[in-house]
């Protein structure tokens, strides 16, 4: 008889009643459906996926060439979102990166990139053989988070880079922090150069004007943002916005068609409809008591011992343009436990937060949420100060993790992943030329990717994340893949 199967562990895990501070946004308490046949304990009615999972028939359109039902939808996201077009998509956010950039860079064109992207971004610059000029926003060390990205250094890639065809940034953060795309997008505007934002984390800013500006509002070219990060989707949607005729709408179909499933679901594209639909009615007053109650939980959590939420120092050791409140870290203010530490107690105490790092963890806060988890946030959080607030270690230097720095790129990221690999203790790697991506998920940017020259910086981080516990991929009970030369 076959083991416990994807859904039996689903459904047990739905009933652990553990508070879900993480993606998606509608936190598995939305009721984006309505069902006739299937009903609650207490009567209310729900959605069989069953019932509604279709194929493309008479009358339901098609996503690759929407002339009907479909374009009616993605016009209506467009108009209420403020964005000049907007296309559905049922592969996540990554297939709307790779199509943005690909109807932009041909084969071996230069693209710049910000470090801090997503590894879809470095995928897209692998699978076209882009020449990827990188450039990494200043990291605070006491923070542990990347800051804003600076338009005098973009103006300065640029005027050393006048055939770039694309910048890509990642706006906001998973941490918070806004950048200001307008002057960026003035900066590549003037050097004939698309700016493609990844807004994946900020979905829900065309929603409300308690909201950071959209970035396809504020001068972006292309803009990705996830559905169900932010808003009440379903796992695996997005959208792709156009903020300017830079690109033609025929280039992004064209792509969307290579790297979208040529059987997009119906469910997944009814719950971004419907999404868009309930943040269209409900959104403004949901999100602007979400605030409210993110300004209590702060100031609570700021008033505990050994944990603080930071705020105006995202705004001023991060340089952001614009700070997004609903991404809440907790970070730990005296060097006694790790952000993945925590992360453990909290679960015990019937929280999952999004993600832990070695210094502290992430509410990931949405339109979805039921506001009075928070209290139960509290109450956790002061349990464990209580417990944890008079605890001495032996070794108070723990949080060793630092930025890694500036890498040497010795080839493209095509060109390392097709040669032959070896592989190597890290303590050994220093000096080589990495074949994979080594990154920590989350939040997944890269920490190297293939074709970079290993540095002491990054042994020592891939060292004490391994010591930590914290999810680093690639590295295989310390080994590491590297080009054999």
């Amino acid at each position: 008889m076959k083991k416990q199967g994807l859904y039996e562990k689903l459904i047990e895990y739905s009933k652990n009643g553990r508070y879900p501070f993480h993606m998606p946004g509608h936190k598995r308490i939305g009721r984006l459906f309505e069902c006739n046949n299937v009903s609650t304990s207490d009567g209310e009615k729900q959605l069989d996926p069953y019932d509604i999972d279709l194929t493309e028939i008479e009358g339901f359109d098609n996503l690759h060439g929407a002339q009907g039902i479909i374009k009616e939808a993605q016009h209506y996201a467009s108009n209420f979102l403020g964005a000049k077009k907007t296309w559905f998509l049922v592969n996540g956010s990554t297939c709307g990166l790779h199509s943005a950039i690909n109807a932009v860079c041909d084969i071996g064109d230069t693209i710049i990139v910000a470090r801090n992207c997503h590894k879809a971004v470095f995928h897209a610059i692998e699978n076209r053989n882009l020449n990827g000029v990188y450039y990494t926003p200043k990291f605070d060390e006491k923070l542990k988070m990347f800051g804003a990205v600076e338009p005098e250094v973009i103006a300065k890639l640029l005027e050393a880079n006048p055939d770039a065809k694309a910048l890509v940034i990642t706006s906001p953060t998973y941490d918070g922090v806004v950048s200001n795309i307008e002057a960026i997008s003035q900066i590549t505007k003037k050097h004939g150069c698309v700016l493609i934002v990844d807004e994946a984390h900020g979905a829900h800013f065309g929603v409300s004007d308690c909201m950071p500006i959209p970035s396809y509002k504020k001068g972006a070219d292309i803009v990705v943002e996830s559905a169900h990060k932010t808003l009440e989707a379903m796992t695996q949607t997005g959208l792709l916005h156009l903020g300017s005729d830079a690109v033609s709408p025929e280039k992004i179909e064209q792509q969307l068609a290579i790297y979208g499933t040529s059987s997009p679901s119906y469910v997944l594209m009814a719950s971004i409809d419907k999404s868009i639909n309930i943040a269209e009615q409900q959104g403004d007053k949901k999100l602007r008591e979400l605030l409210t109650r993110i300004q209590k939980f702060r100031d609570f959590v700021n008033n505990l011992e050994c944990f603080y939420v930071p705020y105006d120092e995202l705004k001023t050791n991060l340089q952001a343009d614009s700070i997004d409140e609903t991404k809440v870290s907790v970070c730990v203010a005296k060097n006694v436990i790790t952000g993945e530490q925590l992360s453990e107690m909290l679960r015990e105490h019937g929280i999952e937060v999004e993600m832990a790092t070695s210094n502290r963890v992430l509410f990931y806060c949405t339109m979805g949420d039921d506001l009075k988890a928070f209290n139960l946030a509290e109450e956790a959080l002061a349990s464990i100060d209580q417990k944890i607030a008079d605890y001495n270690p032996a070794n108070e230097d723990y949080v060793k993790i630092n930025n890694v720095g500036t890498l040497e790129s010795k080839m493209t990221i095509y060109a390392a992943s097709r040669c032959d690999k070896k592989r190597i203790p890290v303590e050994d790697a220093l000096g080589q030329v990495a074949a994979d991506y080594v990154f920590l998920y989350p939040p997944g940017n890269p920490l190297i990717v293939p074709g970079e020259v290993i540095n002491q910086e990054l042994i020592s981080v891939i060292e004490e994340s391994l010591r930590l516990g914290l999810n680093i991929y690639n590295v295989d009970n310390g080994i590491i893949n590297v080009v054999d030369e």
